[in-house]
């Protein structure tokens, strides 16, 4: 994450940045977002993610989904720890689960 801030007070790679068509200062925001936890992140993850915040993306339906399946299980875990502290009960946050296959070719032959 220090790396990844530092790295934006170049101006050439805040260039290099808008040459593929991510915003820089739009990336400042999204810190906390890229870096979420103190895991280290591989490069090629690193630069995957980055090139998925070009500002010229289209959301797919598949995007929707997943951003809906990830509303949802924040609101459970805030429920899930708001009714904690109320209650003094101790629940189990939800975790996130991994989203049964949609039919496709391939499976539903």
């Amino acid at each position: 994450r220090t790396e990844f801030q530092s790295l934006l007070m170049y101006p050439e790679a805040c260039a290099a940045l808008q040459k593929v068509g991510v915003d820089p200062i739009g990336l400042v925001d999204l810190t906390e977002f890229l870096f979420e936890g103190d895991r280290p992140m591989d490069i090629e993850v690193f630069f995957d993610q980055l090139l998925q915040l070009r500002g010229n993306n289209k959301a797919t339906v598949k995007d929707i989904v997943s951003m809906r399946r990830l509303l949802v299980l924040e609101t459970q875990r805030m429920e899930a720890r708001l009714t904690s502290r109320l209650t003094g009960a101790k629940i189990s946050e939800p975790r996130l689960a991994r989203a049964p296959c949609a039919p496709c070719a391939e499976h539903s032959a």
